[in-house]
């Protein structure tokens, strides 16, 4: 996976006056920081649900990220449940401010975004619920240019859509396509989503590229889109969530873990390892053993 920019595994009770099922604070900062990396998480303005870290439902002794629509009388606009990974949180009694300390990822203007997602099986999308998303320019902070996420992965009814802002296209429309369905993934259990996201040559320009893998297999490709933001320096604000409609039923549930930046595929499939150059070491392994015992097949003959 070469270099590891950002992880937040979710597994374990950070604070000590912290446990499980207690709710994220509403303000910064919030209650879990990340295990590597420079970015500090904001959860910022939680309206209609909450999250907190609970047991992860397939291994009891770690924890995961649950997110929830938990509040039974809100019904006013979005119900938004989200983390942000904004660059170099500073804190103070006024309140956070951003602090801009360039990172590879960031200047290199290319990573893999890598997070585990659970969806259980009463699932149910009534309108849109965003999982993902990056936005051009810090816009959720500044309220300045490309006030939507740039790129976002949203369910829009029972389709999973990768979805472009019409702010970044010179015809000024939102372009979206299927990566998936609802119906076609998996329920109670967890799915792996790995994100290469690289910014094209300028603002507008359509040679950007996105690639999503769910569980290994390669869902979508774009090579012509445009994912430059309009100064040309991405401090770009990422984020996981379950983020919906004002809609969305009252007690819908998503759970996070595992969540990472890389420089490289940081997949589990050998066949997407494998289409990106790199080689897994057990496949390697296996090829040796492979090796050896047709060698010591040919002494015995000859």
């Amino acid at each position: 996976m070469g270099v590891i920019y950002h992880k937040s595994s979710f597994s374990y009770k950070q604070l000590p006056d912290f446990d499980y099922y207690d709710t994220f604070p509403r303000s910064e900062p919030c209650a879990y920081l990340p295990e590597k990396g420079q970015w500090g998480w904001v959860n910022a303005a939680i309206y209609g649900g909450n999250m907190w870290l609970a047991p992860d439902p397939t291994n009891s002794s770690r924890a995961a990220l649950y997110m929830s629509f938990d509040d039974p009388n809100y019904s006013n606009s979005d119900k938004h449940v989200k983390l942000y990974e904004l660059q170099g949180r500073e804190f103070n009694n006024k309140g956070a401010k951003p602090n801009y300390n360039v990172e590879p990822y960031v200047s290199d203007k290319r990573a893999y975004y890598h997070f585990d997602v659970w969806f259980p099986n009463n699932t149910v999308i009534a309108s849109w619920r965003l999982i993902w998303q990056i936005c051009g320019e810090e816009s959720v902070y500044t309220g300045g240019v490309g006030n939507n996420p740039q790129f976002r992965l949203v369910f829009e009814g029972n389709h999973l859509n990768a979805v472009l802002d019409d702010y970044y296209y010179t015809d000024a429309k939102v372009h979206r396509w299927t990566v998936t369905t609802l119906e076609d993934l998996p329920k109670d259990q967890w799915i792996e989503f790995v994100v290469l996201y690289e910014q094209g040559s300028g603002f507008k320009n359509e040679d950007g590229t996105v690639v999503v893998w769910i569980d290994g297999i390669k869902k979508f490709e774009r090579n012509d889109i445009p994912t430059a933001t309009q100064s040309g320096t991405p401090f770009f604000v990422w984020g996981i969530g379950c983020y919906g409609s004002p809609i969305e039923p009252y007690g819908q549930v998503q759970l996070f873990k595992d969540v990472m930046v890389t420089s490289n595929f940081s997949g589990t499939s050998l066949a997407a390892q494998e289409s990106l150059g790199t080689h897994s070491p057990l496949s390697e392994s296996i090829f040796s053993k492979i090796l050896d015992l047709l060698k010591d097949f040919l002494t015995k003959i000859y």
